[in-house]
């Protein structure tokens, strides 16, 4: 789809959103000259693009995400996902601003070898869910912090870490005494 659009527009400004670093570096071994950022990092910015592209879609129905639907200006938008449906229902969210306009059988999927294979489980767990969210809304608090980068939250534990988090605290500003608090 991206390369159909560029052959229409080669000018075409596109900025693919993608929920992990993981993602971003698949995308962009790709080699198809288009912007790649982290949601976390998207959001930060204000894109003027043609066409935005949300991998992942259905994570940026959370409220931590969902801004990107007003910070970043586009014409067009596309979101991927495997898994639309979100058992919270804040899929209809994301449904209102791009519908969904083409699914693939997961037949096809796993004949094309789009797909691994895989077991899916059932797994009954009691969650007090406002507890959940609050633990939740605490995690993405601080591991934002850190610009939700897994290795340099980890650099804050061990023997160097109190040092580490004083250092990295005083280069971003930051207040210590709330960040020891996590």
């Amino acid at each position: 789809i991206i390369n159909r659009f560029l052959t229409k527009k080669p000018d075409a400004r596109i900025l693919v959103v993608v929920p992990t670093t993981y993602l971003a570096d698949q995308w962009n071994s790709f080699k198809l000259g288009v912007k790649v950022e982290v949601i976390n990092t998207a959001i930060k910015n204000n894109y003027v693009v043609d066409l935005l592209v949300l991998d992942e879609c259905h994570r940026f129905a959370a409220k931590e995400f969902s801004s990107i639907f007003n910070q970043v200006k586009y014409k067009f938008i596309l979101g991927l996902t495997a898994t639309f449906q979100r058992p919270d229902g804040l899929h209809t969210k994301i449904e209102k601003i791009m519908p969904v306009v083409a699914e693939v059988p997961l037949s096809l999927c796993k004949e094309n070898n789009w797909v691994s294979d895989f077991n899916e489980y059932d797994v009954l767990i009691n969650v007090d869910l406002k507890e959940y969210d609050k633990i939740n809304r605490n995690y993405h608090k601080f591991f934002s912090s850190f610009n939700h980068d897994f290795d340099l939250a980890m650099s804050m534990l061990g023997p160097d870490g109190k040092q580490n988090l004083i250092d990295y605290c005083v280069i971003n500003s930051l207040d210590y005494k709330q960040m020891s608090v996590a």
